[in-house]
């Protein structure tokens, strides 16, 4: 693998030079955190610093979120499933409930200086907003938007509300720089005055409403004014400023970086795609359409950099691959792996399992509403609602999800991976 071609693709004029076998390892890790993106709206729009991240790395098929922002977020910061943590569905900005700032979140475990740059969407108005991603998240500073939406209280991509945070400090003005942007300005400055080994999460809002046509400057592929046309507009900018970014990195420091780059939940019902094309298994439910999400892991030693991974992961594995990077010691009692093992062993086979959940209202329960669903490694998948009403699916041969094959004559192997699936559900 060509050490600076990850560069040259997105623009560098640097010439190549080759890898060694003692290329540094990886020290600093960079989360990219995409807003409403499922894995099949990556096929559907040109993202060419994705794909080079892809030839770069490993692309992880089956890749799992939470169905909705909040969920997802905790569980990255937290390595918990959302019951584990309580966080089950989105937190309002108006909500009584705000999750317990006495979690061993990333922030606080890593001994690297920690950044969260962008989207928050875990504070309430009612509990000193500002220092959540600093009493929460652990980070040493923060920047960005604290609600789940540009578009709420008035604001535009073009006008909102940006706070910056670091112990004991919050300050916040209006933001007229473009949201996405403003985003990466903020990433680049921060990574910039790094020294030594860092942690820094890049949450963009993009493509999340309010849905809008970008800057000129920032789309290669100009679509139109319908909703979907704007949807993959604003991801094609976010694509085109996760290169400038990474363009924003000197040569040594992406060499001992591990990128990875994910998504939140799946879309909402109006830019739904095929497979999930039916929009009441989009965002916010646990059908494929609202939990599965693009993932991938970029770093320079890769094996067999460009293959694609099939086991089941999921977003709680994000907080022990990124735990390992920095080599920080891994909590015991956690159903989260480290991902990296699949990127240094071609032949790795991990948990064999993920689990996704939502549920109504957050905290310890009881709970009005919950949804849950587990999947194995040779794709059946069952869901289960309020805890008994129970969907299988086998997603091998039907990813769209159209077939319930408790409704049908099983067969023994069917019957055998139910079974599976129940213990599983049982136990998480």
């Amino acid at each position: 693998m060509k050490i600076l071609s990850l560069l040259l693709l997105l623009g560098c004029a640097a010439p190549p030079i080759e890898t060694s076998p003692s290329s540094p390892d990886v020290k600093n890790v960079l989360i990219i955190i995409t807003d409403d993106v499922g894995a099949t709206q990556i096929e559907q729009t040109p993202t060419p610093v994705l794909d080079v991240l892809m030839k770069n790395g490993v692309t992880f098929t089956n890749a799992w979120s939470q169905p909705t922002c909040s969920p997802t977020r905790m569980s990255i910061l937290s390595g918990k499933h959302p019951h584990q943590a309580g966080v089950g569905s989105d937190v309002g900005w108006f909500d009584t409930f705000s999750p317990d700032t006495d979690e061993q979140t990333l922030g606080k475990l890593v001994t690297a200086p920690a950044a969260l740059i962008g989207k928050w969407h875990l504070s309430t108005k009612f509990a000193d907003p500002g220092q959540g991603p600093i009493a929460l998240g652990g980070m040493d500073f923060y920047s960005g938007n604290l609600n789940a939406s540009l578009g709420q209280f008035n604001h535009t991509y073009d006008s909102w509300v940006k706070t910056v945070s670091f112990p004991g400090s919050t300050s916040s003005h209006q933001s007229t720089v473009y949201a996405t942007t403003q985003t990466v300005d903020d990433a680049v400055d921060w990574i910039g005055n790094q020294d030594a080994a860092w942690l820094c999460v890049v949450a963009f809002n993009a493509p999340h409403k309010p849905w809008h046509n970008p800057p000129e400057d920032l789309v290669l592929d100009p679509q139109g004014p319908r909703t979907i046309n704007q949807y993959r507009e604003m991801l094609q900018a976010l694509d085109l400023e996760v290169g400038r970014m990474l363009r924003g990195l000197p040569q040594p420091v992406l060499e001992q970086t591990l990128v990875i780059w994910v998504g939140d939940n799946g879309p909402p019902s109006e830019v739904t795609a095929d497979p999930y094309i039916v929009p009441e298994r989009g965002k916010g439910t646990v059908y494929q359409g609202g939990i599965h999400v693009p993932l991938v892991l970029a770093m320079m030693d890769t094996n067999q950099p460009g293959r694609t991974v099939d086991d089941p992961v999921m977003a709680i594995d994000l907080f022990q691959t990124a735990l390992a990077a920095l080599g920080a010691s891994l909590p015991t009692g956690f159903d989260g792996q480290s991902l990296l093992p699949y990127l240094r062993n071609p032949g790795f086979r991990g948990r064999g399992w993920a689990y996704a959940e939502k549920f109504l209202p957050n905290g310890s329960g009881p709970y009005t509403e919950h949804q849950e669903a587990v999947v194995d490694r040779e794709g059946y998948k069952l869901i289960r609602d309020k805890g008994t009403r129970e969907q299988m699916y086998d997603l091998a041969v039907d990813p769209g999800e159209t077939t319930n094959l408790l409704n049908t004559a099983l067969r023994p192997g069917q019957i055998e991976a139910l079974a599976r699936l129940r213990d599983l559900l049982n136990g998480v």
